[in-house]
């Protein structure tokens, strides 16, 4: 039963620390969740990684789509022909030569098997930000309750504390009076 309210107490500084650095306090429920989703940086996180598996898909399809390739290429050559004459024959000249391609594949399977796992990670990247964004709802809720807990028992304990010494102040006078005893006041 410690061990609770400790975790509860330190989930409530750890929030309070968290919000204490936001420039107001949430009046209500919506507003402290507003504030949380907009500054949480495990949401965040799971935001940019929801983002980031976004970017799977187009890279995945463009294995499906056709490549365009080009070259090019310079060469030298030299050529030193005897035997045909009295004087050897040497030439030089440049070869050049240039290249377009396409290729479309008919199946790819391996690049559709990279599509669905991209379709897969999104699916699984978005339940993981619901998730995230469901267990920050909860938090903020809880530590929100937490702190309208503590004001009411924080209320209620000053109540009990004037109580109690309005009894001891009244014990006290009838023992001045002279209708009460020593007892009784001690006992308040």
């Amino acid at each position: 039963m410690r061990s609770t309210h400790r975790a509860q107490l330190l989930s409530l500084l750890l929030i309070g620390l968290a919000t204490a650095s936001t420039p107001a306090w949430a009046e209500n429920l919506i507003e402290a969740y507003q504030q949380a989703y907009q500054t949480d940086p495990v949401l965040a996180h799971a935001r940019a990684d929801f983002r980031a598996e976004m970017q799977d898909t187009p890279l995945a399809r463009s294995a499906l789509l056709p490549h365009i390739g080009a070259g090019a290429g310079v060469g030298f050559n030299t050529a030193s022909i005897t035997g045909f004459g009295a004087a050897p024959i040497n030439r030089a000249y440049l070869s050049d030569s240039y290249s377009v391609n396409i290729t479309q594949s008919v199946f790819n399977g391996q690049a559709w098997t990279a599509l669905k796992q991209a379709g897969t990670k999104i699916q699984a990247s978005a339940a993981a930000l619901t998730y995230t964004e469901q267990q920050l709802a909860l938090q903020v809720a809880q530590a929100y309750f937490g702190v309208l807990e503590a004001q009411a028992q924080l209320r209620v304990a000053r109540k009990q504390k004037n109580l109690l010494e309005s009894i001891y102040q009244q014990t006290k006078t009838t023992l001045k009076v002279g209708t009460g005893d020593i007892i009784a006041v001690r006992e308040a």
